[in-house]
């Protein structure tokens, strides 16, 4: 039994639709606790991580049982919902469903090829049968049915298409590619558009029943929608993004419902006042990157996100740093803090302090 009622869905469904919408006046933040005895033995599978998702071995049915199991002893605080992530099988795994090597070796999911092929020759194709593709499918599959309709099976990784084609044009290739051959980069870029629909319609129709949708960064919604993303940005520049990038992230939105693009690095800063102007982009998660400064070190990027209408997703770091960003904001509308998971002997006052912020 998931600890989730639906009176407590009712509530999550319409405070993140004032979210989306910009109408929320304060910010979103919540957690989980686990406080309830389980509902269900171990199945004895291992939990889903970038080191063991290659043993097909394991059935799905039994994954899926203790993620169900794991949401049974939960609590969920403030802004959280019941969900599980299924993003084991790395970032951008589109690239394995079209045929790329998954290449977990060092514990960390890497798509690659042993020879790249020239532009010219290469082509890409929707294949049923593609093992990955399959998995994931399966797993998605046995979790919604696994969570009785309680609970969302967060859609996995499928990634950026410009970031997926350069899994099949590694480290130099494509950013020469965009001098030398622009004619045969739009039209894979093209091919993989067209093929991340099609995934993505895939992986939707598995969650049957599921209350609701959501991916690896965590942000509920009713409606359809996803976390776009380019992480090639980061090396090119405006006019590049402009002719390569920016026309499929509109197309992307406006086949979404909803869409938060995934802003990575200080380098894709010089992108973001195209992408505000990307009229059904609802939200704008900023990561500054390893090393730097999170929260309200950024005031003024948040800022001119919240001031174009779309919902901030902030990176910080603890409670003290989200009242830091609330306060350079002078409130908590349109942002959206990560929710955490919280230690028992924590949870009376980890509730008081995030009602304390959802109030600011």
């Amino acid at each position: 039994m998931i600890h989730f009622t639906p009176a407590d869905w009712k509530r999550i469904r319409e405070t993140y639709a004032a979210w989306w919408d910009n109408r929320l006046p304060r910010a979103l933040m919540g957690g989980d606790c686990n406080i309830y005895p389980p509902d269900c033995p171990d199945s004895g599978a291992p939990w889903p991580n970038q080191s063991n998702i290659h043993d097909f071995s394991v059935p799905p049915e039994a994954i899926a049982q203790n993620w169900a199991r794991s949401l049974s002893r939960k609590a969920f605080i403030g802004d959280a919902f019941p969900c599980v992530t299924n993003h084991a099988f790395g970032p951008g795994v589109m690239a394995a469903f079209l045929g790329a090597k998954l290449d977990n070796a060092t514990g960390r999911v890497w798509f690659c090829v042993d020879k790249p092929r020239n532009l010219a020759d290469m082509h890409f194709e929707y294949d049923p049968d593609n093992p990955w593709l399959k998995r994931v499918k399966a797993l998605t599959r046995a979790a919604a049915e696994a969570f009785e309709g309680n609970a969302v099976i967060c859609m996995t990784d499928i990634g950026g298409v410009m970031d997926v084609l350069q899994s099949f044009r590694p480290g130099e290739l494509l950013p020469l590619d965009l001098y030398d051959d622009p004619e045969n980069v739009v039209r894979l870029l093209t091919e993989l558009e067209a093929l991340w629909r099609v995934f993505y319609a895939d992986l939707r129709a598995e969650m049957r029943g599921v209350p609701g949708y959501s991916d690896w960064l965590g942000v509920y919604s009713d409606a359809p929608s996803y976390t776009i993303q380019c992480d090639f940005a980061y090396m090119i520049s405006p006019d590049m993004f402009r002719r390569f990038v920016r026309p499929t992230l509109v197309r992307q939105c406006a086949y979404l419902e909803r869409s938060t693009y995934h802003l990575d690095g200080i380098g894709q800063l010089a992108h973001l006042d195209d992408l505000l102007t990307i009229p059904n982009l609802r939200a704008v998660q900023w990561q500054p990157g390893d090393g730097k400064p999170t929260g309200a070190y950024w005031a003024d990027v948040l800022r001119k996100i919240r001031a174009a209408g779309k919902g901030a997703v902030v990176s910080y770091d603890g409670y003290a740093e989200a009242e830091a960003v609330i306060a350079a904001l002078g409130s908590g509308a349109g942002l959206h803090f990560g929710m955490r998971s919280i230690a028992p002997e924590d949870l009376e006052k980890s509730i008081a302090r995030i009602e304390a912020i959802r109030r600011l």
